[in-house]
């Protein structure tokens, strides 16, 4: 609770919680002190307004004297503005690098569609692969949906050809049968 603290005492929670090196983490903290630094500051030129006032002073002349702990507060709010925003542009980086690996992804699993591996070789493959794309962290919310629609066509399509596989190994099989069959009936006569 912040509402209790001087403006010092604020500053000081603020530089301790920019000495963190989570900012992300802390970044909701910061603006609580941030609110509670302004309302203490605004109530404290209130005060000196109206004490103007009082003192036979007109109040459009009034002009409030910089506070030192208003300008340290600004400085220390400026290195928190620095270091979200180079926070949001290596997030954004890693957003990029995920989206990247996601596609690659996508392209491997066509890959297993056109292999000429044996099905349960492809299919542990695929499981891995599937696995990995999980483990992959968010990407560029702008890229979700063009992402999501080619994967699932991607996974449609792997299943697609494991049923065309097994359709065609269960013919081979019956083809196999038939001719043993016609063989050993040869072979009885």
């Amino acid at each position: 609770d912040y509402s209790s603290l001087s403006l010092e005492e604020l500053n000081v929670q603020l530089k301790l919680l920019l000495d963190k090196s989570n900012i992300q983490k802390t970044k909701e903290r910061i603006e609580a002190i941030k609110v509670n630094f302004y309302k203490k500051h605004h109530a404290d030129i209130d005060l000196r307004k109206k004490e103007f006032v009082e003192a036979g002073g007109n109040e459009e002349e009034f002009i409030p004297e910089l506070n030192p702990m208003e300008e340290e507060f600004k400085s220390l709010y400026s290195v928190f503005r620095e270091k979200r925003s180079e926070l949001n542009v290596n997030s954004e980086k890693e957003k990029q690098n995920n989206l990247y690996q996601k596609y690659q992804i996508i392209a491997k699993i066509e890959q297993l569609t056109n292999g000429q591996e044996s099905i349960n070789k492809t299919f542990h493959d695929f499981k891995e692969l599937q696995r990995h794309w999980q483990e992959i962290g968010i990407v560029p919310q702008a890229e979700v949906k063009k992402l999501w629609d080619s994967y699932n066509y991607q996974v449609e399509k792997f299943y697609d050809y494991v049923k065309i596989n097994k359709d065609l190994r269960d013919l081979d099989l019956k083809k196999n049968l038939e001719s043993k069959l016609e063989l050993c009936e040869r072979a009885e006569k």
